[in-house]
């Protein structure tokens, strides 16, 4: 009994040094939380030894027990982990709770105000519409071109007559005046469209002879089975006949063509970007690895990523044909450009992993030439 006492004054006398030590550090500005914790250990601490009985008093102490499970156990693991939060501290590693909620809330707010824009431009944008009344017209004068084309005696003036009747615009009477009205499908094809009228005006049969020339029955000289124009055209007419159907497919809210296609790439992007500062910050938090130290050295690495990572996700649209079989087993470039589902989705990946997508970049750095020196 009389050693069991000398063991549990040396750890209580041993106990006091390392609560003096730890609650002498608090002159190195610890938070608040470790602040609190120093001074309740000091308390109990303090409690304990002036409870502590005398040596004879000690094998009949009311609470024996109660003071060995304190000076053997509580008191020394509350020293313990107060020692390793200071240290944490210390070194910045504390939890960033507060800081990781400021990033938190900023990152929801910017994805509810760039939604917002978005959802706005989509509203407001004048962009041409896909009209189905129209479209069902532009699919019908291509469907006579093709049954044109496919005829076995067609003449030169057939086929520019059907080639001219394709649709360049819509004419709407307004008034007295006339003006062309654009869908989205005259729009996307009014070059091609064009150039196949243009290439029609230049129809001569072997002989030299123009389109509008006559044999000697009076009939229009019909092409020979041997003219390659014929299949030039049947080439074209089937791949802007395939293309038109892609973008009929098409959900009407999402750009899908020219400036504004490219537009949808930039907001999914960032909306990626987003999302993945949001989901790293929640996720290394709950962890209790979001620390100051984690806090300060990627702050900046935030702001740069919301900045520049959807421009950088347009810099890689511009590299897709070199890179997108490598990433997208199965998946060409003409599957991307032909769907915007896809596109959204890949551009939403590549900001939702932006520094992989940096890596693209690095890769192209590391195969050009070093400078002289």
């Amino acid at each position: 009994m009389q050693d069991d006492y000398k063991s549990i004054k040396e750890a209580l006398d041993k106990l006091r040094e390392t609560v003096e030590e730890l609650t002498g550090k608090k002159k190195l500005q610890y938070n608040k939380t470790i602040s609190e914790r120093c001074d309740g250990l000091k308390n109990d601490g303090q409690a304990v030894k002036d409870a502590f009985p005398q040596e004879v008093d000690w094998p009949n102490a009311p609470n024996k027990a109660e003071t060995i499970r304190m000076v053997k156990e509580e008191l020394p693991f509350r020293a313990k982990m107060l020692d390793e939060s200071m240290r944490q501290a210390a070194e910045g590693l504390v939890v960033a709770r507060k800081e990781a909620c400021g990033v938190v809330v900023v990152g929801t707010l910017l994805l509810i105000v760039f939604a917002a824009i978005y959802v706005s431009i989509h509203a407001c944008a004048k962009d041409p519409k896909y009209d189905k009344k129209i479209a069902g017209e532009f699919f019908n004068s291509i469907g006579k071109v093709k049954g044109v084309l496919l005829k076995p005696d067609v003449t030169f003036i057939d086929v520019r007559n059907a080639i001219n009747a394709l649709p360049s615009a819509s004419p709407v009477k307004e008034g007295t005046t006339v003006t062309a009205k654009e869908d989205l499908l005259t729009a996307q094809f009014r070059e091609r469209i064009s150039y196949l009228k243009g290439f029609a005006e230049t129809f001569e049969n072997s002989e030299g002879r123009s389109a509008d020339a006559q044999d000697k029955t009076g009939k229009q000289p019909p092409f020979t089975s041997s003219d390659q124009r014929i299949a030039l055209l049947k080439e074209e007419i089937d791949k802007i006949e395939k293309d038109a159907r892609i973008l009929s497919a098409k959900d009407e809210f999402f750009w899908f063509w020219g400036f504004w296609r490219w537009l949808e790439i930039l907001f999914w992007g960032e909306f990626g970007v987003i999302t993945s500062i949001l989901v790293w910050v929640s996720t290394q938090t709950e962890c209790g690895k979001y620390t100051m130290a984690s806090y300060n050295r990627e702050k900046y690495w935030y702001i740069t990523e919301v900045i520049v990572g959807p421009f950088v996700i347009i810099a890689a649209f511009f590299l897709l044909k070199q890179f997108i079989a490598t990433i997208l087993g199965g998946i060409t470039e003409e599957d991307v450009s032909g769907s915007i589902y896809l596109t959204l989705g890949i551009s939403f990946v590549l900001g939702l992993f932006i520094r992989r997508t940096f890596g693209i970049f690095d890769a192209i750095k590391d195969n050009l030439p070093l400078p002289k020196s």
